[in-house]
């Protein structure tokens, strides 16, 4: 009879480690597509800015590899066809970053963010990275 009730006892050990294990993992499915969600507004933002400091090193490594700067009409184009970038990149949210180069010599490049409009606050917000490009001397 004690042999009997060891392995039964066993038996409801397991299945109560199993249980146990069952209810973590649902815990960890759940609580991952959660998780995704709240961050996801943030960490699109960040992966813009990310994007953003990119370019500028790209456009750098442009100007070493050129010795000139893109024209506004080559834009990022300029980029590609350089070998400096495989394809056009495009922000978070599906769309095209833009290229500009302002009367002082410096260059922009920028994002609409999440609503595709010049202007907003939040995750509206237009990211823009602003920055000096200097083509070396011969």
């Amino acid at each position: 009879m004690p042999r009997r009730s060891l392995s039964h006892a066993l038996q409801e050990a397991a299945k109560a480690l199993l249980f146990i294990a069952l209810v973590i993992l649902g815990l960890l499915l759940l609580s991952t597509p959660i998780a995704h969600w709240v961050m996801e507004g943030c960490s699109r933002q960040d992966r813009a800015r990310l994007d953003l400091l990119n370019l500028e090193k790209a456009f750098e490594l442009y100007v070493q590899r050129t010795g000139r700067l893109p024209s506004r009409e080559e834009g990022l184009q300029a980029l590609v066809e350089a070998g400096v970038l495989e394809k056009l990149p495009v922000d978070p949210w599906g769309n095209p970053y833009a290229f500009s180069i302002a009367e002082d010599g410096h260059a922009e490049v920028s994002t609409l963010g999440v609503d595709g409009v010049t202007g907003g606050d939040g995750s509206d917000e237009d990211l823009v990275r602003r920055f000096r490009l200097s083509v070396p001397t011969r």
